[in-house]
């Protein structure tokens, strides 16, 4: 419209929906962001572009991959001023959802990552009469596929199986992880899978290295001291997290 500050904004998925809003388009001075002086109608691309999208080190995770808060491993690698990568991770986020957003990424960039840690599996039901859960193989399956075709060295980590919580029993689904030939991250082990107890390390005393509810249950998040284990095995396991 001419000489106003009014603009329509047409958001188009790629299915083709479109959402559109008019809207007063000022900054928070009040002043005009935007202004037509033609006129007809100017029609102008917003585009949105991740400022990480070039680095050559992608992470996928969910809530364990947080990086504001000190009970996620990521926040050490921020503390620490390592940046030199890609982060996208939600809670509750399983291999699916995140694949999903592997491949919109790659169709946002002409340049693919040199490598992808997979830190999903948490969020998926447990193993089943000793099979590793059908989604996650299934997503797994087309992931590696889409690595192998674009030279990604691909990277995941074992799942910790948590106390007294069926959901997450992850013992084929590491142990696949573990005889697949690929590198991964033991994460299982840097919060005690191994101990004996079949429990978390420390679990029940004030070294405990996974949380706890309010009832006294067990959570399925690590504290800071299991955040930083697994921080240590993250440095160990896979080093190119350490570049900036």
């Amino acid at each position: 419209v001419p000489n106003t500050v009014l603009a329509k904004i047409d958001v188009v998925n790629d299915y083709g929906d479109v959402f559109s809003r008019n809207i007063d388009w000022r900054n928070p001075t009040g002043k005009p962001f935007a202004k037509n002086l033609m006129q007809s109608e100017v029609y102008v691309k917003l585009a949105y572009y991740l400022k990480d999208i070039d680095k050559k080190v992608w992470v996928f995770g969910d809530s364990y991959c947080g990086y504001t808060n000190y009970e996620r491993w990521p926040y050490y690698v921020v503390q620490d001023n390592y940046d030199g990568w890609l982060l996208n991770a939600m809670g509750g986020y399983d291999a699916n959802q995140a694949l999903e957003d592997l491949k919109v990424l790659l169709r946002l960039t002409g340049t693919y990552p040199s490598v992808i840690l997979w830190a999903l599996g948490m969020n998926h039901a447990g193993d089943s009469s000793g099979q590793v859960n059908s989604d996650w193989m299934a997503a797994t399956t087309e992931l590696i596929s889409i690595c192998s075709a674009n030279s990604i060295e691909l990277i995941f980590t074992t799942i910790p199986s948590l106390p007294n919580i069926s959901l997450h029993t992850k013992t084929a689904l590491n142990s696949w992880i573990k005889n697949s030939g690929y590198r991964y991250v033991d994460m299982a082990k840097a919060m005690g899978d191994d101990d004996p107890s079949g429990n978390c390390r420390g679990w029940g005393t004030d070294n405990a290295l996974l949380n706890k509810k309010s009832n006294g249950n067990p959570d399925v998040h690590p504290t800071a001291r299991g955040a930083k284990m697994i921080y240590r095995q993250v440095l160990i396991d896979f080093p190119e997290i350490a570049i900036n």
